[in-house]
């Protein structure tokens, strides 16, 4: 059975992926990119692990570590940061076009950190009382925008002119999208989300995470619990209601426990930092330009809030 890798429909309740800007199907990272970050040959020999000892992070502590290409990616605060400032150029441009709108606020559930749920849950508090589920806290529901609304915040409109004001070019999100961004591009690159999957694809056919996952699962068959993999635990049909159940938070505190005593994600981490350093290297052009625009696209979001 596959993994859960970043963008998958499973993010309800894994949460593979943290950043907001990598929350997209894997076809939007793959199609966008004109720069291959893995050859076809690199692919074909990535069963051969370039790690040889596995560090031991500690208890729970995945979360806190990074990928090298987080340097090139959003973080979760900084996607929220991004959002923030859209959304006071979005309300303020809606409301010079006559309507009042204000976006909600950026919802704070869901991964910590690119590495938080990436390689399957490692909290055991979280797992306790969620089990394979994400809290997912409650949002204020937005007043309906009437057609008009609609038009100004999206620039779908047949008139150039809503309540004898200008609408700008793709409509308020597009103004917003504009103050933010360096030509447009706005969130991490192509290149970046590319390595982030691939990097992903390409160490979970790795030789030492194909055995992580095979001790992975011996020890929960010493438990009774009977999975090939963490995917196929946080996958089991009968934990797919809408909140958890006792069984299934007893399951997710023992997978969880069968981690730790093997190293599991430890070892994919490790893995996957390897093969993301090899694949960096072979696209640093790319990289240094897509550093830029997120330094950009921060620094502008930093002054649009401090101007509010």
């Amino acid at each position: 059975m596959g993994w859960t890798m970043p963008g998958s429909k499973n993010y309800r309740r894994l949460g593979a992926a943290a950043p907001i800007a990598m929350m997209l199907p894997l076809s939007i990272f793959i199609q966008g990119c004109s720069h291959p970050a893995v050859d076809a040959k690199e692919e074909k020999e990535a069963t051969r692990s370039p790690v040889a000892a596995i560090p031991e992070f500690g208890r729970s502590k995945i979360s806190q570590l990074r990928l090298p290409i987080e340097d090139y990616l959003l973080s979760t605060d900084e996607s929220r940061l991004l959002e923030e400032a859209s959304s006071v150029i979005t309300s303020r441009c809606m409301k010079d076009l006559g309507y009042n709108y204000r976006e909600g606020s950026t919802r704070k559930s869901g991964p910590a950190s690119l590495t938080d749920r990436r390689y399957g849950i490692t909290n055991i508090q979280t797992a306790k009382a969620y089990g394979y589920h994400l809290p997912m806290p409650a949002v204020a529901e937005q007043p309906p925008l009437s057609s008009d609304g609609q038009a100004a915040l999206n620039g779908r409109t047949q008139t150039s002119k809503l309540n004898g004001k200008a609408v700008p070019y793709g409509g308020c999100l597009g103004e917003a999208n504009r103050s933010l961004t360096v030509e447009g591009m706005r969130g991490a690159s192509n290149i970046a989300l590319e390595i982030n999957v691939k990097s992903y694809q390409a160490s979970e056919k790795d030789t030492k995470v194909k055995a992580s996952m095979k001790k992975w699962s011996a020890c929960m068959r010493a438990s009774h619990r009977n999975y090939q993999d963490p995917l196929a635990a946080a996958n089991d049909p009968k934990f797919a209601g809408p909140s958890p159940e006792a069984k299934e938070k007893q399951v997710a505190v023992d997978d969880i426990k069968c981690k730790e005593k093997v190293h599991f994600a430890e070892t994919w981490f490790s893995v996957e930092k390897e093969y993301q350093r090899s694949m960096i290297a072979k696209n640093l052009r790319e990289l240094a330009d897509a550093k830029r625009s997120k330094t950009v696209q921060l620094e502008n979001a930093r002054g649009i809030l401090a101007a509010d």
